[in-house]
């Protein structure tokens, strides 16, 4: 393959690549949205007696697309080998996933390393232990947990713990 090709090719995978980054920026999005406005509505009075209830399924709709957003990241992550052949095929590609790779190696890695070692995974990661990084895990990890304190320290009140409403005079 000449370097006109390799390029052509590179600039191809490389868009496809660099797409799923928009596709985790939607999902985090979106799942920032709907559990943030289902905690929201099970604080609300039309939903005071099965608050705690309400609250705990708004916080787990977060996990669906945590799971999709690992499920991304480990097949973007398919791509870098690619991206990474063809740099070094070609003197006329600036080896940019070489170069990120060598600037940004860090103990996270070697962590992730040793994780695909002992889950058998030695190839890539593969979605569940995508689920475990940074990038992955920080927005719907972070719903999550704080919905889940939310549920368990300080649910919503039921009618009969609300303070008697006061009648005004007109």
């Amino acid at each position: 393959m000449d370097c006109t090709d390799a390029a052509t090719q590179y600039s191809m995978v490389f868009s496809a690549y660099e797409s799923f980054n928009g596709y985790s920026l939607t999902l985090k999005g979106w799942s920032v949205t709907v559990a943030l406005a289902g905690m929201l509505a099970a604080y609300s009075n039309s939903v005071t007696r099965n608050g705690r209830i309400a609250l705990v399924l708004a916080t787990l709709s977060t996990v669906p697309f945590w799971w999709i957003d690992a499920l991304f990241k480990s097949w973007q992550q398919g791509y870098e080998r690619v991206l990474q052949s063809l740099e070094s095929s070609c003197e006329a590609i600036l080896p940019v996933m070489g170069l990120w790779t060598e600037m940004h190696v860090s103990n996270w890695d070697g962590l992730m390393a040793d994780l695909q070692a002992w889950f058998g995974q030695p190839e890539g990661a593969g979605p569940f232990l995508m689920l475990l990084y940074p990038g992955v895990f920080l927005p719907h990890a972070l719903i999550l947990v704080a919905g889940l304190i939310l549920a368990i320290g300080f649910p919503p009140r039921t009618e009969a713990e609300a303070p008697p409403r006061r009648k005004t005079l007109r």
